[in-house]
């Protein structure tokens, strides 16, 4: 049995030191000056490692912003030892409730899920864009040639040519619908088949 517990214990002085930690930085970002509402936009950035830590395998997400609307993002799973960079482009088409002048940003890790040492403040990189209404354009299908009969659960090849007859270029995504029907009118009772989404510059009186 012991009286007194006091001598129990031994205490020797302990220094520590934080392990270094990373920085992610965006260094740099390119974006159109103007942009046009409901076309297409790519916008390009390189992010560094700033920091004096390396980053192991880790998630993370950069995202685009255009003013307070966040507009698409690239998600990665990589290492990123200090003093290193990566760059890449993001891809979107801007909204049609989006009209002027916005600063235009980038953030690199949008959910910190980087341990920054409280240095999440350069993140980011902003770029002035403006936004211009969309100008009309006409597009019309010119030609359409398709297989003469196909059978029940077979594929059915077919091409079309789509054509701007309109004044002003269109720049930016287009989709193409295929549609199966009874009749030569398309309504909502026709079945979708297909899609077929690209970005492309299609000048007037071009197809």
């Amino acid at each position: 049995i012991e009286l007194t517990r006091e001598n129990n214990r031994l205490s020797v002085p302990v220094t520590a030191t934080l392990a270094p930690q990373p920085n992610l930085v965006v260094t740099s970002f390119s974006v159109d000056d103007t942009v046009t509402q409901k076309q297409g936009c790519k916008v390009y950035y390189t992010v560094t490692n700033a920091g004096e830590g390396n980053i192991g395998n880790a998630y993370w997400r950069d995202v685009l912003h255009v003013g307070n609307v966040q507009l698409g993002g690239k998600s990665r799973i990589m290492s990123l030892a200090a003093g290193e960079s990566y760059s890449d482009s993001i891809e979107v088409v801007m909204p049609d409730n989006l009209l002027g002048t916005y600063a235009a940003f980038v953030v690199a890790d949008e959910d910190d899920n980087i341990y920054e040492l409280g240095r999440e403040n350069d993140n980011y990189l902003l770029h002035p864009v403006t936004i211009l209404p969309a100008p009309p354009c006409d597009l019309v299908v010119a030609t359409v040639t398709a297989d003469a009969a196909v059978t029940m659960g077979d594929s059915i090849h077919l091409t079309w040519v789509t054509q701007n007859i309109g004044e002003n270029a269109i720049r930016g995504m287009i989709k193409d619908a295929v549609y199966l029907s009874a009749d030569t009118v398309y309504d909502e009772g026709d079945m979708l088949l297909g899609e077929l989404s690209y970005y492309g510059d299609l000048p007037a009186n071009r197809s």
